[in-house]
């Protein structure tokens, strides 16, 4: 706040979510306390509820039916997000940070939810050069 630093504050749901009840009151309740807690913080501008969520689907489940079933509850759970940022703080932006496969996120609507996607892009960062990142936003570009 002291040096009008920009804020994306965000609870920790990263990879992938559980489809179990008690997963989803524990993302309300850290969302609510998160609000609750740094409301009063100018510099936080969005809240954040998901981080690269469709990323660790794939790679972490082997069952197709447990595939299927957190593909389709991602956003369900996304939507009840961001409703309740909008309920609690309806005059900052909620956000998601997506992985780089546009389409994947674009398939399961999680690109309409949040006022705000942020797509992290790593070229250079883990392998290659930053070449990636241009072939990235053309991508992106090419969609639109």
């Amino acid at each position: 706040d002291k040096y009008g630093i920009i804020v994306w504050k965000e609870i920790p749901i990263v990879d992938l979510i559980d489809t179990t009840k008690a997963f989803e009151q524990n993302a309300i309740n850290q969302l609510q306390e998160m609000i609750a807690q740094y409301s009063n913080h100018s510099s936080i501008v969005m809240w954040g509820f998901m981080n690269e969520i469709l990323l660790g689907i794939d790679r972490y489940l082997t069952d197709p039916l447990l595939k299927k079933a957190c593909f389709e509850k991602t956003p369900v759970l996304a939507k009840k997000l961001h409703t309740i940022c909008k309920q609690m703080d309806p005059d900052r932006l909620t956000t998601i940070a997506h992985h780089g496969d546009i389409e994947l996120y674009e398939k399961w609507g999680m690109h309409t939810i949040t006022d705000v996607i942020g797509y992290n892009c790593y070229p250079g960062w883990y392998g290659g050069n930053t070449s990636g990142f241009t072939k990235m936003v053309e991508k992106f570009h090419a969609l639109r």
